[in-house]
């Protein structure tokens, strides 16, 4: 039928009936001519049953018309939109874009009053324009800015096309922008091709809009219709809060929109139309709703492109405000267990390195005021908090780590008061020459057991210092060095505690890459330090040695060494082997666990007794070895009390006899040995 739509000669027309018809609706002769529009009434002549199906109109429509006076062909078949892959939802996008476009322009963006309804003739689109030209039906370039919503679309003639697949047929109530006269527009999909083209006649009814199009017939869920303009679902529920509102621009596109943040779940505008559920679009429902712009969306429009989801991202985190990030975060961060929620479009999805510096910053002043620092790691969360003696928030989606980005983590924290502290400790890291014997004992069993552990645990063995203060701790370990505090060394039970749980973070650390407290690692590493000091107490040298140095003093105490065996060489040198070693038969556990500072022997031919003993007290535990004399001071000491026992023993009635030997032995704490004080052979 495309010869219907050719140029028609004017000597075929009557004259005064068209030139009115042309004078209402703004053309000339010349301009129908070029145009290829055709007079209704000529078809009627000509093609009686084409005229019928260009002037039909369904009941409900036609008290709204008054007249079809003219038609032309778009040039496009209904086959092209089914092609393209169109749907309801975009044809009624193209109508409410356009609205929009003209209203913005019109009466600026905070004037917007676009409306979108349904009823029982189908759904409406209106907006206050100067009115919709002929050429809107034309395809092809746009003239629109880069900032219009429109600039991409395809035009009225793909909507229109794809309304009559679905047995829509678009009208459009209008006013002429040249003529200001109401006119009327409605597409018809004509047999057997589906050619798609518009009647243009006279309107019987007056809208209070300038530009009113009746999808008639067309039916959507009520939420495309609800949500379809920003402005007006603001306006149809007043109870909705704006959360925040900002003005954005892009490098493709300097001119500032406004983007909004309302308190609507889960849904997403863009360019003051609705798009789809953000669940739909990420998989992940929001937990505000979104109007944003220049976020790039599919050709369906109902989702967006690959590119659109970077720019979702980007654009949703430049809308929040210092108010609005506030009260998102009461939203995603669970205070009672230290954690942020997931699986929402803002905790997985969006891109907050993006959101503005004064949005990050009311991040780290709320984080100060609970006093929190934060966490990537569940795992470290414990063992930060136990370090820094304060809550650490676990931050428990990546995407989130953006908005934490001005606040200091709790590894950095624990990191930097560790680094204190071992400052601090270094710094007051105390000689051993400021120790009582009792702590030099200690601290000498705290080395046995380290050392020990250490070839069990197959690791070089770190030293042992003791610092005067430490922050919060009883023990520290750095890389190769455990740090103990002083106080610690008067109490064997804690100091065994403090040591082998410092050693068992280094082991930890040496094992598995780290192992703070709390941690599995550590567990595991204290667990298996557990089981290898007692594999080493289960030997009897290792056992004695730091029962000697723990209980008595001997800070020079080593499992290589036995008190005993010094006993025994100096008995044999005043008296026969036999006898030497019968006597360290019966005694040398107590020798070697238990020595006391002085022993006296009395030695007869036939056996070896003991004739008095000076055990270890609390007054010598205390003895402080403070200068280079000090240790000859406690021998000094010690052989005035061997003195006063040889001599009570001495005076002993019956204790003697004659050709008996008293030999006296001194303890030495730092050699852990004996030597020969004194001999005396008793001659009378």
């Amino acid at each position: 039928m495309s010869w219907l739509f050719q140029a028609v000669p004017e000597s075929r027309t009557p004259d005064s009936r068209l030139d009115e018809i042309l004078r209402k609706h703004g053309l000339t002769r010349e301009e129908m001519s070029l145009s290829f529009i055709r007079w209704i009434e000529s078809i009627a002549l000509e093609t009686p049953d084409l005229y019928k199906i260009l002037v039909s109109d369904p009941p409900e429509m036609k008290p709204l018309i008054r007249s079809w006076e003219l038609t032309f062909n778009t040039g496009l078949t209904t086959d092209y939109a089914v092609r393209r892959n169109w749907n309801l939802f975009l044809a009624l996008r193209e109508f409410v874009q356009n609205a929009l476009d003209i209203e913005d322009r019109l009466y600026g963006y905070e004037n917007i009053k676009v409306n979108v309804w349904e009823d029982e003739l189908g759904i409406h689109v209106a907006d206050r324009g100067p009115g919709l030209p002929r050429e809107a039906w034309l395809i092809g370039g746009s003239d629109k800015e880069c900032w219009e919503r429109g600039r991409f679309g395809e035009g009225l003639k793909m909507a229109a096309a794809e309304l009559l697949t679905k047995g829509v047929t678009p009208y459009i109530f209008t006013i002429n922008p040249k003529t200001h006269q109401p006119e009327v527009y409605k597409a018809v999909a004509l047999p057997p091709e589906n050619l798609v083209v518009v009647v243009w006649g006279t309107p019987n009814y007056k809208s209070p809009y300038s530009t009113e199009a009746i999808l008639y017939k067309a039916r959507l869920s009520k939420d495309i219709v609800e949500y379809m303009v920003f402005q007006e679902f603001l306006e149809k529920h007043p109870d909705i809060p704006i959360i925040a509102t900002k003005e954005v621009a892009v490098s493709y596109c300097p001119k500032y929109r406004t983007i909004t943040i309302v308190g609507e779940p889960d849904a997403l505008w863009v360019g003051d139309i609705y798009v789809n559920r953000i669940s739909e679009i990420t998989g992940k429902p929001s937990l505000f709703g979104y109007n944003l712009w220049y976020v790039e969306l599919d050709p369906n429009r109902i989702t967006v492109s690959p590119t659109g989801l970077s720019e979702l991202a980007e654009r949703a985190a430049q809308a929040y405000t210092p108010e609005a990030i506030r009260l998102l975060l009461d939203k995603i961060v669970n205070l009672s267990k230290l954690i942020t929620l997931r699986g929402y479009f803002e905790t997985e999805n969006v891109n907050w390195l993006r959101c503005d510096e004064e949005v990050a910053i009311e991040v780290e002043k709320i984080m100060k005021k609970h006093d929190l620092v934060w966490t990537d790691d569940p795992n470290k969360k414990a063992f930060i908090s136990y370090i820094i003696n304060k809550p650490v928030l676990y931050v428990a989606s990546p995407a989130l780590h953006g908005l934490f980005r001005h606040v200091e983590t709790g590894e950095e924290l624990a990191a930097r008061i560790s680094s204190k502290r071992r400052r601090q400790a270094e710094a007051t890291t105390i000689n051993l020459e400021q120790l009582n014997l009792k702590q030099r004992g200690i601290l000498r069993a705290c080395e046995i057991i380290v050392n020990e552990v250490s070839k069990y645990a197959w690791i070089k063995a770190p030293s042992i210092k003791v610092a005067r203060e430490l922050v919060r701790a009883k023990g520290m370990a750095s890389e190769d060095t455990i740090y103990m505090e002083v106080d610690v060394l008067s109490f064997s039970d804690l100091a065994f505690g403090t040591v082998l749980h410092e050693f068992a973070h280094i082991y930890g650390r040496k094992t598995w890459g780290e192992a703070p407290d709390l941690s599995e690692a550590f567990e595991k590493a204290l667990t298996r330090c557990s089981g290898y000091l007692t594999e080493a107490l289960l030997r009897e040298d290792v056992r004695c040695a730091v029962r000697r140095a723990a209980y008595y003093g001997v800070f020079g105490a080593s499992p290589k060494r036995f008190p005993s065996r010094y006993v025994l060489e100096g008995l044999s040198t005043v008296t026969s082997s036999f006898l030497a070693a019968r006597y360290i038969r019966e005694t040398y556990g107590e020798l070697d666990s238990y020595p006391p500072y002085v022993l006296v022997l009395k030695v007869t031919p036939d056996y070896i007794s003991t004739a008095g003993k000076y055990r270890v007290t609390e007054e010598i535990l205390e003895y402080t070895l403070t200068d280079p004399n000090s240790l000859a001071k406690l021998r000094k000491f010690l052989m005035d009390e061997a003195n006063k026992i040889l001599e009570a023993y001495m005076e002993t009635p019956g204790a003697v006899r004659k050709g008996d030997l008293l030999v006296s032995f001194i303890f030495d704490p730092a050699e852990d040995k004996y030597t020969i004080h004194k001999t005396i052979e008793v001659t009378e």
